[in-house]
C-alpha cells in the first residue's frame, strides 16, 4: 500500500511484552435500517456477547429563528440518541454501533492475536446483520496504539536524555528530523503526526516521546498506526480478507518503525 518493506510473520508470533495500549477495528456502512429506530432489537442481539449497554448521544445544533441581525442566527442545541455502546464490565472491550458505523476497541492485555480479535468483531457484526440489512461496507480501518515506558540513564546537567530514548526505540530514518536538529541534545519531548494518502488508502502515524511523565523520570514513547481504505465491500468474507491486508501492512509499518534491538527484547 505505502511501500514499507514486507516482514514475514510466523503464525505463532508473539511479543512477551504487549506494547499495545488499544486496538480498534472500525467499519462504516450503508444500511436500509437505522440503529436509532431498532434499539431493542440490537440490544437483544448483542447483550449476550457484551453485557453492559448504554446509549450514545450527540449534541445537535439547529437554527431556530433569525435574529434581528440577519448575520447572527439564533442557535438551539439538543442531545439526540446516536447509537449504542456495549462493553465488558471493566471496559476492556467496547463495541459501539450507530446508524453509520461499528467500532470494536480492545484495551491492553485483552488483545492477544489479530485472528481472534477479528473473529470477535465478525461475530458482533453477524449478530446485527439480520436487523440492519447492511447493503455495503464503505470504509474499513484498524488503529493500533503502541506505548513503551521509558526511563533513561542520567546524563550531565547540560544534556537531556530523551534523544537517546528516541534512538533506543525508533528507526533512525523515522526520526531523522530530530537527529539532525542542532538542538537535539536538549530534546525533552517530540510527537510527530504524519498523514499519507494513496488511491483509496489512508495512513496516519503518530510517534515520539510524550511530554507528560507517567511517574518521576518516566515518559512514554508512542507509535500510533491508523490505516484505512475506502471502497464498497459487500460481504463479511471480503471484510475479513481486507482486514487481514490492513493488519499485515500495519505489522510491516511497526517492524520498520521500531529498532531491531527492541523487537528482539520483547519477542517470545
Amino acid at each position: 500500500m505505502f511501500g514499507f518493506p514486507a516482514h514475514p510473520k510466523a503464525d505463532n508470533f508473539r511479543l512477551t511484552q504487549n506494547l499495545l495500549q488499544t486496538v480498534t477495528f472500525h467499519v462504516k456502512y450503508r444500511s436500509s435500517n437505522l440503529v436509532s429506530l431498532l434499539t431493542s432489537e440490537v440490544v437483544s442481539a448483542v447483550l449476550p456477547i457484551l453485557p453492559v449497554v448504554k446509549q450514545i448521544q450527540k449534541a445537535v445544533a439547529t437554527v431556530v429563528q433569525s435574529s434581528s441581525d440577519a448575520n447572527t442566527p439564533l442557535i438551539s442545541g439538543e442531545v439526540k440518541p446516536d447509537g449504542l455502546q456495549f462493553s465488558l464490565a471493566d471496559n476492556t472491550k467496547v463495541f459501539a454501533i450507530t446508524d453509520e458505523a461499528m467500532t470494536l476497541t480492545f484495551v491492553g492485555h485483552v488483545y492477544t492475536h489479530f485472528v481472534e480479535a477479528q473473529a470477535e468483531f465478525n461475530r458482533l457484526i453477524e449478530s446485527v446483520l439480520p436487523i440492519l440489512n447492511i447493503e455495503a461496507y464503505t470504509k474499513l480501518s484498524i488503529r493500533k496504539i503502541n506505548v513503551v515506558n521509558c526511563q533513561p540513564a542520567i546524563l550531565g546537567d547540560d544534556e537531556e536524555p530523551w534523544l537517546g530514548v528516541m534512538q533506543d526505540v525508533f528507526n533512525p530514518e523515522l526520526i531523522g528530523h530530530v537527529l539532525q536538529s542542532p538542538a537535539s541534545s536538549k530534546l525533552t519531548s517530540s510527537v510527530v503526526n504524519s498523514r499519507f494518502h494513496s488511491d483509496n488508502n489512508y495512513l496516519t502515524i503518530i510517534y515520539g516521546i510524550l511530554p507528560k511523565q507517567v511517574e518521576p523520570g518516566v515518559r512514554q514513547a508512542v507509535l500510533d498506526i491508523d490505516l484505512a481504505f475506502e471502497r464498497d465491500v459487500v460481504s463479511l468474507e471480503e471484510v475479513r480478507l481486507n482486514f487481514a491486508e490492513l493488519n499485515k501492512e500495519i505489522f510491516n509499518i511497526f517492524m520498520w518503525s521500531i529498532v531491531p534491538e527492541l523487537i528482539e527484547a520483547i519477542k517470545s
